[in-house]
């Protein structure tokens, strides 16, 4: 499917009540690009509870904190060079299928741990082109839905003082991700499951926790004895074999099988027009 087809598809579903109201005010406003995609605009509605306002503010706020990180949000193009060792060194894999509650299951964590090759920002660019293909697209295409929430496996084995001290370097992209991540994108973090932590972890936490919300902590697990806990938390139906579930997915493939749809979205990603907010 390409690029044309899959945006036919979106802006094809149902359309929710307040949406026309919406993109009355986004084309009124000014400032934000002319194409945004309805399924999108759903997202936005859907998170704030079609509150309108709460709606409007919410995408002002997340235009707005890209348009303050150009080194994120422009020149996105997955087949670079930089783009392709990020997606080599970081496996980033939001599940096929929701829950039975609707709910979309992300796990993340290296393919290659190897500190030379690990570049953070790149790798936090990759991550939120995964997440932009995704918002214009929906969870379950084939019932035009949306997740109700965000379940976020994250498995850091390998992860070294090598790799912290990278990030490190680079702890004001750390913050600038964690602040759009809990206030200006479209989704609601239901968990976030830390799986294989070590001291490095406990380094890394410490200062990130500052940049944490109240909400965000609250949902969060470190799994410090094996895939027990995950299980009972997210559930084995939910979780691949290699984390002791029941689901028979290569996450591997998973992976390379988003990559492609991002790339389907390459010409969508690339265009700084469609992601632009006018000052």
């Amino acid at each position: 499917m390409d690029e044309d087809e899959i945006f036919e598809d979106c802006q094809a579903s149902e359309t929710i009540l307040p949406i026309d109201e919406l993109k009355e005010w986004i084309k009124n406003h000014g400032k934000f690009p002319k194409n945004i995609p309805d399924v999108l605009l759903e997202r936005f509605l859907k998170v704030c509870d079609n509150d309108l306002d709460q709606t409007k503010d919410l995408i002002l706020l997340n235009y707005k904190l890209r348009s303050s990180a150009p080194n994120l949000f422009t020149n996105r193009d997955i087949t670079t060079k930089e783009m392709q060792t990020a997606c080599k060194v970081l496996r980033f894999c939001p599940m096929p299928k929701l829950t039975k509650d609707k709910k979309l299951i992300t796990i993340g964590g290296f393919s290659d741990v190897d500190p030379r090759i690990f570049n953070y920002g790149d790798c936090i660019k990759m991550a939120l082109m995964v997440f932009d293909t995704r918002f214009c697209s929906y969870d379950d295409p084939e019932n035009s839905e949306i997740a109700t929430g965000e379940i976020v496996i994250m498995d850091v084995k390998g992860l070294s003082f090598r790799h912290f001290w990278k990030v490190l370097r680079n702890l004001m992209t750390a913050k600038f991700y964690m602040q759009y991540l809990q206030e200006a994108a479209p989704i609601r973090i239901s968990q976030i499951n830390i799986v294989n932590p070590s001291p490095v972890i406990d380094k890394l936490f410490s200062f990130m926790k500052p940049f944490m919300k109240k909400e965000t902590l609250e949902v969060l697990r470190f799994h410090t004895q094996g895939v027990e806990t995950l299980l009972e938390r997210v559930g084995l139906e939910n979780l691949p074999v290699e984390y002791g579930g029941a689901l028979h997915v290569d996450l591997k493939e998973v992976h390379q099988n988003f990559i492609k749809k991002i790339d389907n979205f390459r010409n969508y990603l690339i265009d700084d027009d469609n992601w632009k907010f006018s000052s």
